[in-house]
Order: structure tokens, then C-alpha cells, then sequence
């Protein structure tokens, strides 16, 4: 499945809702979930289907989202600059999205991602270095599974020896391995694990372009994977084993077959895979991809006739890898070793042509750049860059070294099918040079050079960067601070004197140390933003060359402003809701402050209750963690903002809070609502149990009010049961009651201050002792005449073994149905008196004793009612049956005295049956009579007078 990504459009709120919505999964615990975005509409979009196995999500990107989709243009040789996305579009410095939320229950967030950057593999180890944050809270949680924060260096610390890469880290120079994607590097799929604070949290999930401003990074965030479940990591393929070619033929330069030199164009491969049914692809350093297939059953894999789309492979030495893609996921291996191929030619030996010179040799418009020193446009060859890319052309498959008359030779390429080649040069030395390029084709011929490029570099030094200690800003990287003589740091020519600029003025020079660093700190400087940029002097000539370019940065040392927190109304639940007297435990406090500002809510009593930050108006909300508590007593509640740049306000005035001690309405517990239902507060029990939750360390008293209004205590308890969640349980089993009914409250007791009386719990104790709520015996038991069977609908007598029973009781009751001693069946009495029970099992033949009882809501049970006997006892008899009708010997006057043939028009018909049942008899729909099955039977009728036809 091919990447796709699609631009996200609309308003910057607009855009962050649909990026949170996408990434949002499941977020139980979280809760004023907000998403904000910092830079370019363009730097943000969705993606499905990519070689990471993340499926689909969102994108964040230095540069234009869309242009994360491959394949990248290919490169001849590995290593090669990709100057794709400097040509191919715009560049955006930060790309940040802010998500803000609160924790009332979770203590962990999670999400899974990817970061990718054109700046593998070429500039792993330099100043260019782009970064990705993932700041919970300002503090930066984005790791490599050896706990490394995530750059573009972390991944690749030596560009020249991959054993330092990271397990961590795909190559995709070139965009060879997945043909998916522009960018020439990724990291594995990795999981985004943080602890979180119970109340207010932020996740600012950030992009920072550091040093080159050119080449793109983007962080890809799986869909709905935001949130308090770990997401679950997918497990890559192994890399592939045991490549060969299988089409190894003799050559004039090797009689050997299996040296990997052979005449075959198209050769054939084989290897070992990881799994059958998996995707094996196989690729070229030259060709890129050259073939694919799937793994076979014993894991083996063939490809035959590789090639490049059909056409024979270039002439010349090539370096196979294959790459493993899950069937079902999608993820690809690692890339296998690397098996080295030489393609040869009969005509190789014979060939003396020398290649023409190599033509159109000129500076990438990326590293022709406008710089301080005269060069005003991208096409003058004078360029800042001291390991620019030159392009050219020249004839196809041949190979390039390109020269300057200062450095001598300074890189090779092979040459492309299309003639075009680009080479990143080695770091050259500042000042003037003639470049010149030759070809040497596959038979050792070599070329005329090419006419001169002249070109001009100029040594200019990092861009300064303010340190990690004068960057006090919320990000440590965010270029704000209230340090006015802050220091900063850079990379300049090893030796050489850096000069510093702040605001068009120099402040000062410094001189960089034998690794090229430098470190400066400037005299006291103004509120406000500031730039600054550096130049340093060319040790060749001694004069200074081109200024960086330049880092803007802001002072400030204003202290924020904050108001003093006001209990929110829903929260003060006092007599007024605005008398700042509360019971709940973790209310909820508004205020003001410098919008953007974090804000520090603390009790005198409970200490730091949380933080909360400014909206853009100012205003912000604290909701009190549920697992945070406010302990009984009077609060002096106080606020304290802390801005972006680190400034601290001072404490704002407190609000006088008085918390008093919370209890829940009691709840009869199960066991002692012993009525119908377990939930309706009717029981029989004279000393309940009851259960509610309220402070640790509280006295919770259970009481109601008599007939005169009087309080009556009727049981207490210091509540000592930990809920988890910073509460406590309770449980109390009252005095003996008598019967009636009871408005049950709780009051809660703690450091001399009393709770708000709870809402009631109205309980109904019936005993059934007094006799004014007898609770008799059900009434009218009977069987339903729909299911006493049988001529006599009233007679108990049935065939129907799952008979309908019913009676009388008191609605709401509930009627239990016994066969003996065997309970049958329950029911529920309607609002009208009646019940009606039918038994879930089928009652056995002959009688049964069928009796009933009554229990009401309380759970006081009847006596048994009389069992049903009158005019019997419930009897279940057999189905009666029936024997076909045969008409008597004496009757079939016919030729035979069975062909049922008879001249009588009365004649006798006679069966067999059910001992004393009735049989009925029909001339066909005609009912004509009945017959008593005998003792022993049988049964006899003589019909009535019969036309003469056929009787069936």
C-alpha cells in the first residue's frame, strides 16, 4: 500500500481539532481535551497506507506535509545529497502541536510514531541536526529504546560507520527501500510513554529544523493511538539470509561461476526468508528495484530475470540487497547484506572509445545561496555551503570524479539511465575554486574534463543558538528567556576568530576551539527580540567571510500577573454559591492570568492542588484532581503564574476557603434489603446494615428524625477505608429499629467542622410481627382453563405437562409456586391483584401437590396455600390415541370382509384407545358421534344412517 498524505485545511483551531480527533483513541481518565497548532497550515496532514506500520494518522512536517510521499528521486550511489525537498518546495522552521488535558483518574498517556528526515544518512554527525520533542509537561519524553532523546544525530551518529547507527534507525537513502516515501531515513515504529499529573497536563509534540533550513523532518502519528492505552508495537520481519545468484556464467575476466561476475543482464536470484507468504523485494544500488516475489512454503524465495522495469541491468559492479515486507502489516525488515554482483560485457575488453566529457556541470539551486558577501540570487555559484551538491551530465552508466583545483578530487557518482548525475562534494576550503569533472565508462576509458564551473564558498559558521542554561523559556529550545546576558554557543572553522552581531552591532569576538566550538555571553541587554548572527575569519586569508544567518531571540523579565483563585460556582456548594464554603473534595478554581501562562494553584493546608494554563483572554480553570483531596478545615487558597520565558509572578492574595467534611447519602446494603429486590429498601431486618463513602479520619453518625421532629442516632463510625482514590468507605449497622418507615441521613464529623446533612435514604422495616402488614397466604390458586385439557375444563386434569397456574395476592408481592417441596415458579403480582405462573420444566405424569406462598417487599413470607385439589389434584396424563376405525366383519358384506365394502347404511364401526378417554368420529369434517374407550381399550359405535358413496 502506497503513502498517501492529504493536506488538513482550515482555520489553525480548525486544523488542530481534526489532527486530535484523528490521533484520539481511548482516553478514559482524560477529560477538557484541547488541541492547539504553532506554524503552517501546510506542515500538517493526514496519511493512510505507509511502510512504517502505523496504517494511517497524521503528519507533522518542517516542510510541506504533501511532499512526504515518495519514491524519492533515485540516487546512483549511496551517501548521495538529496536535494529533492529544497528544490521541490517550501520550508517552515517549527511544525508543533499542543495537546492539552486533565487527569482525574490516569496516570500514564501514550501514543505510537515514527520520525523521518531527508537528513539521513547525509548529515548524521554534523550541525545539522534536526530534532523531535515530545515535551510532557516541558519535559522532553521523545526516546530511542536506549533511552536517547530523538535527532537526527541520536539515529546516526557517524555517517561513516553504520555499526554506530541505531537499532532503532531504517536507511532510506534515496528512498531504495520502500519506494514510499521522500525522506532517506525513519525510525522504527516507537511508543510515546509518559507519566502524567493528576489535574491539568501538555503534550507539545514539536519540530524543529536546526541548522540548514532546507531539508524536511516530519513525525507520523498513528490513528487513534492518543490516549491511556499502550498501543500495541508490531514486530518487523527478520532481515532477509543466504542471497545468491543463481545465474553466475563464465567471462573472459573469470572463468569461475561463482565469483558474482556474469554475462547475464537478467540474472536470477535466490535467498531465505522469515516467513511464507511474506513480500521479498529485491534492489540495486544502481537499478533500485530489480525484481519481487513471495516466500515460498519452506521459506525459500527465487527471482527470476531481474531487471530494471523490463530492461537489462546497467553494465558494471551492483550491490543486492532484499528487503522482507509483512503480508499483514505491511512493515519491512531491515535491508539484508549486501551481495556484490558484477554485470560484465563480452564488449567490455574490446571497447577503446573513451566516453564524451561530462557537460551543463552547475551548482544545485540549494546550495547556491544568497549570502552578505555580494551573491543576491540562488544562480551565481557563490554559495555558503562548504560541501555543496554540482549536477551534471554525462553518458549513461559511466562514473564521475569531480575535481576542484584546490582540493583535488572531492567525490565520484555513478552516472544514471537518464545521463544525469549529482555529487555532495567533500567539505572544501573557503574561497575560489575551478570545478571540473571526468567520465570513465566500464571498459577503463576515460574522458576529456569538462569545462570549467567556477565557483566561490564562503566559511560561514553556525547559526548561534542560545544554550540549554539561557533558554529559560517553557521548551528548551524556544529561543525565550529572562536572562539579559545570556550566552550562546556554535560551530565555526576550527581556530578561527568568530565575531558576533547582536542587532546589526558586533559585541564581541571569541575563538573557536580545535572541534570548531564556540561559546559567548553578551552584556546586559533590553526586554524585547533580538537577533543576532556570526561571522568568522578565513584562516587562509585572515579577513572575515560571510555572516550566519541569523537566530532571533526574546528577553523578557516582566513578572506575570495573576489574580486571586475564586472557588467556581458549581463547586461552592454552600448555603450561597458564593460564600467560598464547600464540600466537595476536589472543586474546582477559576482565575486570570498573562495568557499562555502556567498557573499554580496551592492550599496552606493540602499544599501544590494543581496547574492550569492561561487561555488566550487570560483566563483559566483548575478542576482538582479526584485523587487529590482537600482535608477539612479553612484553606488559604493562592495562585502563582509562571510565563513562556520563565518569569514567576509573585503570589497573588488568598481566597479564604472553609472545606467541610463530605458524606454520600447512605445505601441499604444487599444483604439487608432482604425484600423482593435487592435495591428497593424494604427489609425485614430490625438492625440494617448500611454503606456510603466520606473523608478519611471522619465520624460519620446515621440518624433520622422522629414524629416530633427529634434527631435519633442510630449508629457511627470513624471512617478508616482507603477508596483509592484519596476517599474513604463506610459501613454501619444501626440499633434495632423497630417497624415502620425511616428517613435515613449521614453527618460527617472532622476537626471540629460538620458535614452538610446528606440526602435521605427512605427504608421501609416490616417484620410482619405487628399485624397490621400480615402478609397471608396467596389466594384463588387454579389452573388456567386455556391448559386444563380434557372435556372438563375445571377439573385439574391435563395433558398439557407445563400447565398455567394463577391466583390472587397483594401487587407488588412476590408468589413463589411449589410441586411438594420443589419450588416451580415465581412471579410478580400485578397492580390488579392477579399472578400468573407458568413452570420453566415440565411436570412429570400423575398428580402433583401444587401449593403457593407469598413473600412481600420487606421479605416476610405467607404461609403455603391449601394445595389445589378441588375436584382433584393437579393430574398430567398422558396424550390420549387413537387406532384407526375398522368396520366390523358382520358389516362388510362385501366380497371380502376387509375391503370395507357394505350395504348397511348404519353400519359399526370399531377401535382402540385410551383407557377412558372419548374417541370422536368423523365422516370426513363431519363430526357424526363420540365412543368410550372400554377397560380394556377398546371402543364400539354404530353410525347413523349412511348414504350410499364413499365415507371417509
Amino acid at each position: 500500500m502506497s503513502l498517501n498524505v492529504t493536506p488538513v485545511t482550515g482555520t489553525a483551531t480548525e486544523i488542530a481539532a481534526a489532527l486530535l480527533a484523528e490521533i484520539a483513541g481511548n482516553t478514559t481518565g482524560f477529560s477538557n481535551i484541547q488541541a492547539t497548532i504553532t506554524g503552517k497550515p501546510e506542515s500538517f496532514g493526514k496519511f493512510t497506507g505507509d511502510p512504517f506500520g502505523l496504517t494511517s494518522g497524521i503528519v507533522l512536517s518542517t516542510g510541506f506535509a504533501t511532499q512526504a510521499v515518495g519514491p524519492n528521486q533515485f540516487e546512483n550511489l549511496s551517501g548521495d545529497l538529496n536535494g529533492d525537498p529544497a528544490t521541490n518546495g517550501g520550508v517552515f522552521d517549527e511544525a508543533v502541536l499542543t495537546i492539552t488535558f486533565d487527569s482525574a483518574s490516569a496516570t500514564k498517556a501514550f501514543f505510537s510514531y515514527v520520525f523521518a528526515s531527508d537528513e539521513f544518512v547525509e548529515f548524521g554527525g554534523s550541525e545539522f541536526n534536526d530534532k523531535f520533542e515530545l515535551l510532557i509537561n516541558g519535559v522532553n519524553a521523545a526516546r530511542l529504546n536506549n533511552g536517547d532523546e530523538i535527532s537526527v544525530n541520536a539515529l546516526v551518529p557517524d555517517v561513516n560507520d553504520p555499526a554506530t547507527w541505531s537499532p532503532d534507525f531504517i536507511d532510506n537513502t534515496g528512498g531504495q527501500e520502500s519506494q514510499d516515501t521522500e525522506f532517506d531515513g525513519y525510525t522504527k515504529f516507537l511508543n510515546f510513554e509518559a507519566d502524567i499529573n493528576a489535574g491539568a497536563n501538555t503534550i507539545a509534540i514539536r519540530l524543529k529544523d536546526v541548522g540548514d533550513n532546507e531539508y524536511d523532518s516530519a513525525v507520523f502519528i498513528k490513528q487513534g493511538s492518543f490516549g491511556t492505552i499502550k498501543p500495541i508495537v508490531p514486530t518487523p520481519p527478520p532481515a532477509p539470509t543466504a542471497i545468491d545468484l543463481l545465474t553466475d556464467t563464465a567471462t573472459t575476466a573469470s572463468a569461475s561461476t561463482t565469483d558474482n561476475r556474469t554475462y547475464e543482464a537478467t540474472p536470477d536470484f535466490s535467498g531465505q526468508g522469515s516467513k511464507a507468504g511474506n513480500i521479498i523485494k529485491l534492489f540495486s544500488r544502481v537499478d533500485g528495484l530489480i525484481g519481487q516475489t513471495t516466500i515460498a512454503a519452506d521459506r525459500t524465495w527465487t527471482i527470476a530475470n531481474a531487471s530494471f522495469g523490463g530492461q537489462d541491468l546497467l553494465v558494471g559492479e551492483h550491490r543486492i540487497f532484499a528487503i522482507e515486507y509483512d503480508a499483514v502489516s505491511g512493515l519491512a525488515s531491515r535491508r539484508s547484506s549486501e551481495l556484490s554482483v558484477f554485470i560484465d560485457s563480452p564488449d567490455r575488453e574490446t571497447d577503446t572509445t573513451a566516453p564524451t566529457a561530462p557537460v551543463n556541470l552547475d551548482l544545485v539551486t540549494a546550495s547556491d545561496d544568497v549570502n552578505s558577501f555580494g551573491s543576491q540570487t540562488n544562480t551565481d555559484n557563490d554559495t555558503n555551503d562548504r560541501t555543496p551538491t554540482i549536477s551534471g551530465e554525462a553518458e549513461p552508466n559511466s562514473v564521475i570524479t569531480l575535481y576542484s583545483d584546490k582540493d583535488g578530487a572531492i567525490g565520484s557518482a555513478r552516472v544514471g539511465r537518464d545521463g544525469k548525475w549529482s555529487i555532495t562534494a567533500t567539505q572544501l576550503r573557503s574561497g575560489d575554486h575551478v570545478i571540473t569533472a571526468e567520465a570513465r565508462d566500464w571498459a577503463g576509458n576515460v574522458s576529456g574534463r569538462s569545462t570549467d564551473l567556477n565557483l566561490s564558498v564562503r566559511n560561514v559558521p553556525s547559526t548561534p543558538d542560545l544554550t540549554a542554561g539561557s533558554d529559560t523559556g517553557a521548551s528548551p529550545s524556544d529561543n525565550l528567556t529572562l536572562d539579559s546576558t545570556p550566552t550562546f554557543q556554535g560551530v565555526a572553522e576550527a581556530g578561527s576568530t568568530v565575531e558576533l552581531f547582536i542587532d546589526g552591532a558586533s559585541v564581541g569576538t571569541v575563538t573557536a576551539d580545535a572541534q570548531g566550538k564556540w561559546a559567548f555571553t553578551s552584556t546586559a541587554l533590553a526586554e524585547g527580540v533580538h537577533t543576532i548572527q556570526a561571522r568568522a575569519t578565513n584562516r587562509q586569508t585572515g579577513t572575515y567571510d560571510d555572516l550566519s544567518k541569523e537566530l532571533r531571540f526574546t528577553i523578557d523579565r516582566t513578572l506575570p500577573l495573576v489574580t486571586t483563585p475564586d472557588l467556581s460556582a458549581t463547586s461552592d456548594n454552600g448555603p450561597s454559591n458564593s460564600d467560598d464554603i464547600t464540600s466537595i473534595k476536589s472543586p474546582s478554581f477559576t482565575g486570570t492570568a498573562d495568557p499562555g501562562s502556567t498557573v499554580t494553584v496551592a492550599s496552606s493546608l493540602d499544599g501544590v492542588l494543581g496547574t492550569a494554563i492561561a487561555d488566550a483572554t487570560g483566563k483559566w480553570t483548575l478542576n482538582v484532581s479526584t485523587r487529590k483531596k482537600l482535608q477539612s478545615g479553612n484553606h488559604q487558597i493562592t495562585a502563582q503564574a509562571v510565563d513562556a520565558a520563565g518569569n514567576q509572578s509573585p503570589i497573588s492574595a488568598p481566597l479564604s476557603l472553609t472545606s467541610l467534611p463530605d458524606v454520600s447519602a447512605p445505601d441499604l446494603k444487599a444483604s439487608s434489603d432482604s425484600g423482593v429486590s435487592s435495591s428497593d429498601n424494604y427489609t425485614n431486618d430490625t438492625t440494617p446494615t448500611f454503606t456510603g463513602t466520606g473523608e478519611l479520619g471522619s465520624t460519620v453518625t446515621l440518624f433520622y428524625l422522629d414524629g416530633t421532629g427529634t434527631r435519633v442516632n442510630i449508629g457511627s463510625i470513624v471512617v478508616s477505608t482507603d477508596d483509592g482514590e484519596g476517599g474513604g468507605l463506610w459501613e454501619i449497622t444501626t440499633t434495632t429499629l423497630p417497624e415502620g418507615v425511616y428517613d435515613i441521613r449521614a453527618e460527617a464529623e472532622k476537626s471540629g467542622f460538620t458535614s452538610f446533612t446528606s440526602n435521605l435514604l427512605q427504608v421501609t422495616i416490616d417484620t410482619d410481627n405487628n399485624g397490621t402488614i400480615r402478609t397471608d397466604a396467596p389466594a384463588n390458586l387454579d389452573l388456567t382453563t386455556a391448559t386444563d385439557s380434557g372435556t372438563d375444563t375445571t377439573d385439574n386434569i391435563t395433558t398439557n405437562n407445563r400447565p398455567t397456574f394463577t391466583g390472587t395476592g397483594v401487587a407488588g408481592n412476590s408468589i413463589e409456586l411449589f410441586d411438594g417441596a420443589t419450588k416451580i415458579g415465581t412471579a410478580i403480582v400485578r397492580a390488579d391483584g392477579t399472578w400468573e405462573i407458568t413452570p420453566a420444566a415440565a411436570l412429570a405424569l400423575g398428580s402433583h401437590d401444587i401449593s403457593a406462598r407469598q413473600i412481600d417487599k420487606a421479605g416476610n413470607i405467607s404461609d403455603f396455600s391449601p394445595v389445589l385439589s378441588a375436584p382433584n389434584k393437579v393430574t398430567i396424563v398422558p396424550r390420549p390415541s387413537a387406532g384407526r376405525p375398522d368396520l366390523i366383519a358382520a358389516d362388510d358384506s362385501g366380497i371380502s370382509n376387509t375391503d370395507n365394502l357394505t350395504k348397511n347404511n348404519t353400519p359399526t364401526l370399531t377401535g382402540t384407545g385410551s383407557i377412558g378417554s372419548t374417541i370422536e368420529i368423523f365422516d370426513g369434517a363431519a363430526k357424526i358421534g363420540t365412543a368410550l374407550v372400554d377397560g380394556s381399550g377398546n371402543w364400539s359405535f354404530t353410525a347413523p344412517t349412511l348414504s350410499d358413496r364413499t365415507h371417509r
